[in-house]
């Protein structure tokens, strides 16, 4: 860590000779300053140096000596233009933009692409897109380009699990509350959504494949306002999604309150094929899932000068589900049926969970030094319970019926403390912060099994699991941009973390600690006004989550359960991208190291199948990413991606007997709109993904595909918003693969009846007024990173 300091902060003191700075501030004919605006530094027509207005509209060029040319856009207009003979460092004070601006025309007219690439990220802009009403920010993530939502599980295609944040903000969840926290917010709700493949020493080091940030809209106008609307779903089943936000801003204060349901039902089938040299097992099962998610969020904001800002988040959902499991479960020896049992399960189960954060923002002086202190406090308590009957039949005649009872109740808490601190200079920037958590989780589940002819249990167990987790972690960052348009940006991240976990009914505990060092790394290079090289490198770990480790049993019937693994470690991730951005085009070559990788694992005791979660294999992956935005006609704009990638996953634990994966993998989409009038009021959207049969993991995937049409359009200066969309059209988009385990041949399919029709209405209500320029260019910038 001290020698890593050293080196950069030797680095940041590496000047030349004939270096100097030119700074000033810009602002527009009210002497506003204007932020997020470009400067770039042109020496002999060549550019030197850029940089971008901060929120004082400040900004800092490094030039050479000698004759320069200064050069602002904003929205590619040319706002600024001056030649300066540099003959030491010069402060131009505060500069007027040399063209006026109609920032209001400017908002109603120019619009976002639908896709943005920068370094580290791709920024997917929802109010362009099929689901920028009417859907939940689960449906959002569905259409945002490399991304796969199946399963309850958030991934990158090709790649592995993420972590979230909303609003930069990371969210200390698992992976089925995390579905369900994204099912609580309203696409309306969403201003874009960033998947970043290699995030920097800042956000925190979980998630093996990057994060997904999700940064909300923040209200402008002053007064109230808000938006009310209602979904209209229907897969096999019906649902609706009913909500409200109500913003108020006047001077200083800040409030915002949304309310929000939905109430969905689906009818999932998935089919599970075990074939060994003596047997084979199949087992059909569908469900139907009738779900309700109740939600509320409460913001509150302060500034208390123009310095200060203090606030509070309070976040609470609950949710209700009602599910009903048929499965055929079929055991065949040697070519002849041997027995069938047939199960009716029932479950039933309500959470509710709770989140609030309070915060204090403070600008330290005029240069943009910020602090920033954070406390957030996370809650969940959940009861389920599990009812089934089985029979069994053998020969057609029915031998047997048990029915099973496996109630489980289960609850964590989370505290999260973290300071940061961003510090510009003429030369660099410096990041550096601290955070620590707290988890707490406790499940109790039992297990009785009784004879349908008979009145009381035939074999009972219970089981009381505690898991406590304590994670601390400091890092330090520095972006310096040099004279040649190289921009350089490194960072590491120190976390320690002591994890433990005790099974009563066994009476064992398992207790681990980790200190890991997390180091990133990114270069970039501006060589011509719209072509730029990018070099991005991070070290990631995914750790994993409380179900995983739960070694409580969770019964689908008397012969299959899945269960957790107190023993799993977690698997650290490298990941390198090398990058060519132009104004249309990104190619992007990548690579990622993945060691002690875990993933689920059904092996077959007797006639019981068990699946539970194993550190079982390394992966490496190289591969080469395509992508090409077209806007060159008014009426029509699209955002196509290819992606191809070679996987090799080695196994080490013999007993398995899982053979080598090789394989190729490539995954392509396709988002686009068409425009029906010349005020892009009539929007026609066609969205399409493929991905190829290919390999990763030790999965061998099958083909799988989906199409999605929608329109969408505004009547009353936009204060009403009418959106009709259909997914999945062609009942495509479904998982099937296989895999070699213990001699065995497992293939997997399962539907998630996914295509359905979406039908939104949303209005638009309140004040207008726009409080001030400078707040509309920065309202995407707050998120406060930990």
């Amino acid at each position: 860590m001290k020698t890593f300091l050293i080196i950069c902060f030797c680095l940041l003191e590496l000047k030349a000779f004939s270096q100097f700075t030119v700074t000033g501030i810009l602002t527009n004919e009210s002497s506003e300053p204007i932020a997020n605006i470009q400067f770039i530094g042109y020496k002999n027509d060549s550019i030197m140096v850029s940089n971008v207005t901060n929120q004082q509209g400040r900004f800092s060029l490094v030039l050479p000596k000698g004759m320069t040319t200064i050069k602002a856009f904003m929205f590619n207009q040319l706002i600024y233009n001056q030649e300066l003979n540099v003959e030491g460092n010069i402060d131009l004070g505060r500069i007027k933009s040399q063209v006026t601006l109609n920032l209001k025309e400017v908002s109603i007219i120019k619009k976002r692409p639908l896709v943005e690439r920068s370094i580290d990220r791709l920024t997917f802009n929802v109010g362009q897109s099929i689901v920028s009403t009417g859907s939940t920010a689960l449906e959002a993530l569905r259409v945002t380009p490399l991304m796969d939502v199946q399963d309850n599980a958030l991934k990158i295609v090709g790649k592995g699990t993420v972590g979230l944040l909303i609003n930069g903000r990371f969210q200390q969840l698992s992976e089925s509350d995390i579905i369900t926290y994204l099912r609580s917010i309203r696409s309306e709700s969403i201003e874009k959504i960033e998947v970043i493949t290699t995030p920097p020493a800042n956000f925190d080091a979980s998630g093996n494949s990057g994060l997904i940030n999700i940064v909300l809209k923040k209200s402008d106008s002053e007064g109230f306002s808000g938006t009310v609307g209602n979904a209209f779903r229907q897969r096999t089943l019906p649902g609706t999604s009913p909500f409200a936000n109500i913003t108020y801003q006047k001077n200083r204060f800040n409030l915002s309150l949304s309310l929000s349901s939905d109430i969905e039902g689906k009818r999932p089938n998935s089919n599970l094929l075990i074939n060994t040299n003596s047997k084979a097992i199949s087992v059909h099962s569908i469900r139907k899932d009738y779900s309700k998610v109740f939600s509320s969020t409460l913001n509150l904001n302060y500034n208390i000068d123009k310095k200060t800002a203090i606030g509070i988040n309070l976040n609470q959902f609950t949710t209700l589900i009602n599910s009903v499991n048929n499965t055929n479960n079929q055991y065949t020896s040697f070519g002849s049926p041997d027995s069938t049992i047939l199960t009716n399960a029932g479950n039933n189960s309500e959470s509710g969970f709770l989140s609030l954060l309070g915060y204090i923002d403070r600008q330290l002086d005029s240069s943009g030094k910020k602090l920033s202190f954070a406390i957030n406090y996370l809650q969940k308590n959940s009861s389920e319970k599990i009812d089934l009957s089985s029979t069994t039949e053998i020969n057609k005649e029915i031998s047997s019926g048990v029915r099973v009872l496996n109630p489980t109740d289960a609850g964590y808490k989370v505290f999260t403390s973290n300071l940061d601190f961003i510090m510009p200079f003429k030369l660099f920037k410096i990041e550096a912060g601290a955070k620590v958590s707290f988890v707490n989780n406790s499940s109790n589940t039992s297990f009785s099994s009784i004879r349908l002819a008979e009145e009381f249990p035939f074999w009972a167990q219970w089981n009381q699991f505690y898991y406590k987790e304590q994670i601390g972690s400091v890092y330090a960052g520095v972006t310096r941009k040099f004279k040649n348009a190289l921009t350089l940006k490194a960072g590491l991240r120190l976390e320690s973390s002591l994890m433990e976990g005790r099974s009563a009914i066994a009476n064992t505990s398992v207790r681990r600690t980790f200190t890991n060092l997390f180091p990133s790394l990114f270069l970039s290079y501006l060589y011509n006004e719209d072509k730029t090289l990018t070099f991005a490198y991070s070290r990631r770990i995914n750790r994993p989550g409380f179900n995983a480790l739960n070694p409580n049993r969770y019964y689908q019937n008397q012969y299959i359960y899945s269960t957790g693994n107190p023993s799993l470690q977690p698997y650290y991730v490298n990941t390198a991208e090398l990058g060519l951005n132009t104004t249309n085009v990104n190619l992007m070559l990548f690579g990622t190291l993945q060691k002690n990788s875990f993933t689920q694992v059904t092996s077959i005791n007797g006639d019981s199948l068990i699946s539970s979660p194993l550190n079982a294999y390394d992966e490496s992956t190289v591969g080469l990413s395509i992508s090409h935005q077209f806007n060159k006609v008014s009426f029509f704009d699209s955002y196509n991606t290819i992606r191809c990638s070679y996987n090799a996953a080695t196994p080490f634990i013999s007993y398995l007997n899982i053979p080598i994966n090789r394989g190729y993998y490539t995954y392509f989409s396709s988002n686009n709109n068409v425009y029906l009038d010349k005020e892009k009021k009539y929007i026609l959207t066609l969205n399409y993904f493929l991905s190829l049969p290919g390999n990763t993991g030790i999965y061998q995937l099958e083909a799988r595909s989906s199409v999605d049409i929608g329109f969408k359009t505004s009547f009353f200066s936009k204060k009403l918003n009418v959106n009709v969309a259909v997914f999945d059209v062609f009942k495509t988009n479904y998982n099937q693969n296989s895999r070699f385990i213990q001699d065995s041949k497992q293939y997997i399919y399962i539907y998630n009846d996914m295509r359905h029709i979406n039908v939104a209405m949303t209005y638009n209500f309140g004040s207008k007024k726009i409080r001030s320029v400078n707040k509309t260019i920065n309202t995407e910038e707050k998120g406060r990173i930990y």
